[in-house]
């Protein structure tokens, strides 16, 4: 019996809040004789996001659910993984999107993820993203194509079809993301006030007030 799994992969910098973990969501399908094996799916694919990184101490948590999404919705299995949150390289908003499809691009047949670019270590900006800045994005793909078995295939999940469909192309284009719900929650602000609302500028906006090119005539 066939299984599909949505991933919530979740990444913490910065701070150690839930609110503050930058997420991403790919979805598996098992297949096979054996009874899948969420808790091990779990545990694949927080070991090599780990790996990706560069740094076992990061904070890493995976929980898996299974599709369709019927309430409760509770996670088939979690794994947790380090307790560090290291200050991110760059901008937490900016991103590069993994784009991919099957057999043909178009609707209910492709998906995006959206990979931080601080996940990759990326510092310095260009109008545009170099060649190793994508290439370091489009290697997540052989994160979840290698992830378990042969009965382990990487998928996208069309919501509308209530089905799956296993990803045939990816690629990563040359234009820069915004996600700006990844950006930290603010903790200070810097405040500033103005005498616009004084006179005479006031007395402009009163009932029956000449507008200012009426009082240039009129003067």
């Amino acid at each position: 019996m066939a299984t599909t799994y949505r991933a919530q992969v979740a990444v913490w910098h910065d701070s150690v809040s839930p609110a503050d973990a930058a997420t991403i969501n790919p979805a598996f399908k098992v297949t096979g004789i054996a009874p899948a094996d969420p808790q091990g799916l779990a545990q694949d694919l927080a070991d090599a996001i780990s790996t990706k990184m560069g740094d076992p101490t990061r904070k890493i948590r995976v929980r898996m659910y299974e599709l369709p999404m019927v309430p409760p919705i509770i996670p088939k299995a979690e794994v947790n993984k380090g307790s560090a949150a290291p200050a991110a390289s760059s901008n937490r908003d900016i991103a590069l999107c993994l784009s991919y499809y099957c057999d043909t691009n178009t609707k209910r047949r492709r998906g995006r993820l959206y990979i931080p670019a601080y996940w990759e270590g990326t510092t310095a900006f260009a109008s545009r993203p170099t060649t190793p800045q994508m290439s370091g994005v489009l290697a997540w793909h052989t994160i979840f194509t290698n992830l378990g078995g042969a009965d382990v295939d990487w998928v996208l999940w069309s919501e509308r079809d209530q089905t799956s469909h296993p990803v045939t192309n990816v690629y990563v284009d040359n234009e820069w993301d915004t996600v700006r719900s990844r950006g930290l929650k603010p903790s200070t602000r810097l405040t500033a006030t103005t005498t616009e609302g004084n006179q005479p500028n006031l007395v402009a906006l009163q009932p029956g007030a000449l507008e200012p090119e009426e009082q240039l005539q009129a003067a």
